[in-house]
């Protein structure tokens, strides 16, 4: 209720999705009052729905392993990447990255589900969470605390404040942070069907891009048997194919014989959803009194699904940078705000570039049809992975994704 968050949290984190979740769960387990509040009224259904195997690494880190193993999400053992102009394939498989994690498979989730779990875990921990609080502005004016109000005059008050709204980015907007990433300028659409045929054995986890210059599909497979299918593109060329997008999906879905063969069994189980102009970055991500994590920050592409890794792995950098200080009465120095953004640029940056890779034809044509083995090949299932802080990684130390 209201009455029993009037006094000042040490923490107040905006936004209940992955990063707040996660960082809501370090940080009341750490024994910091921690409230973490979010404008919907529960979880929602959302895009990124394919896990790394680095961010399970994260989960496990948090004790859900027995969770994500209960049958409610689909194992996803590897990534398959189809082009879409001959049906020329390739798969890479997790186990087969450079170095063991403890995570060499990961899930895919339908994100009510997965949010869900970590909203209750954060809870069971300590955290208080407020669903239906729209913060409509944050005010960092005072000395010893910062606040943020609703439309209807609630305010709520804390030591800290963390902007983990995701593509509301509360305070990014405020402060006039966000960096619009023009050259990334796509627009996504998607839905749910039924009729999606699978491999067998392991390779029925995957996800699966059907490639083209033109636009890539996605498909992820649920233990349902439903698969989440979305289509990528550049919006001048989606738009195009149809007058709605109902129409635009339904052309791209039968653009060539290989997209026929995956998608035209498909039976469509909710309206088709648009996503636009997701790809940004905020100039600062600290301040005195705040931060921000996850998709607040900023966020690149979905085409390696590395939206809630990074937020979950910005959440455990946050922690490591909070709990220190405020469980000392004090706030994180300028060294340390700087470690923590330096150390999320560089994820960052290195994903950005091989996003960049991606959309180069002659790149995407090149890794798969060479279907090369060893380190090469290793080093770039390890970046797919996640494991995008290994010094040791040859793509990574000769700055392939720089």
């Amino acid at each position: 209720t209201p009455e029993s968050m009037s006094d000042v949290a040490d923490v107040l984190v905006v936004g209940a999705g992955p990063a707040g979740a996660t960082l809501g769960y370090l940080l009341a387990s750490a024994g910091l009052d921690t409230v973490v509040v979010d404008r919907a009224d529960g979880p929602t259904v959302k895009v990124g729905e394919s896990l790394l195997p680095e961010g399970v690494r994260l989960c496990k880190k948090m004790g859900l392993a027995s969770e994500l193993a209960s049958g409610r999400f689909m194992p996803k053992h590897g990534a398959q990447f189809v082009l879409s102009s001959d049906g020329v394939r390739d798969r890479f498989v997790f186990a087969e990255a450079l170095r063991a994690s403890g995570a060499e498979i990961a899930y895919q989730v339908k994100r009510l589900d997965f949010d869900d779990m970590l909203v209750r875990h954060a809870e069971s921990a300590g955290a208080r969470v407020r669903w239906g609080f729209a913060v409509r502005e944050v005010d960092l004016g005072s000395e010893s605390e910062v606040g943020v109000r609703t439309a209807e005059g609630e305010h709520l008050r804390a030591r800290y404040l963390v902007d983990a709204s995701g593509q509301a980015h509360v305070l990014a907007r405020q402060l006039g942070l966000r960096q619009p990433m023009s050259e990334l300028r796509k627009v996504a659409m998607w839905s749910h069907f039924d009729g999606i045929p699978r491999d067998a054995g392991d390779a029925a986890g995957d996800i699966t891009v059907l490639w083209s210059e033109s636009g890539w599909f996605w498909l992820i497979p649920f233990p349902d048997g439903s698969t989440s299918v979305g289509v990528v593109g550049d919006p001048t060329v989606l738009d195009a194919a149809g007058g709605s997008d109902q129409e635009r999906f339904d052309t791209l879905s039968a653009a060539t014989p290989v997209h026929r063969e995956f998608l035209a069994g498909r039976r469509q189980l909710a309206p088709i959803r648009r996503h636009a102009d997701y790809s940004y970055r905020c100039g600062t991500t600290t301040g005195e009194r705040f931060l921000l994590i996850g998709d607040a920050s900023g966020f690149i592409d979905p085409i390696f699904s590395t939206g809630v890794f990074l937020a979950q792995s910005g959440a455990f950098r946050a922690a490591e940078m909070l709990v220190p200080p405020l469980s000392c009465g004090q706030l994180p120095d300028g060294e340390a705000r700087r470690a923590f953004e330096n150390h999320l640029n560089l994820g960052v940056r290195r994903y950005l570039g091989l996003v960049h890779r991606f959309y180069d034809g002659e790149f995407m044509n090149g890794v798969i049809r060479s279907r090369r083995r060893g380190q090469v090949r290793r080093a770039l299932t390890s970046v797919l992975s996640g494991d995008v802080y290994d010094e040791a990684n040859p793509l990574l130390r000769m700055g392939v994704f720089a």
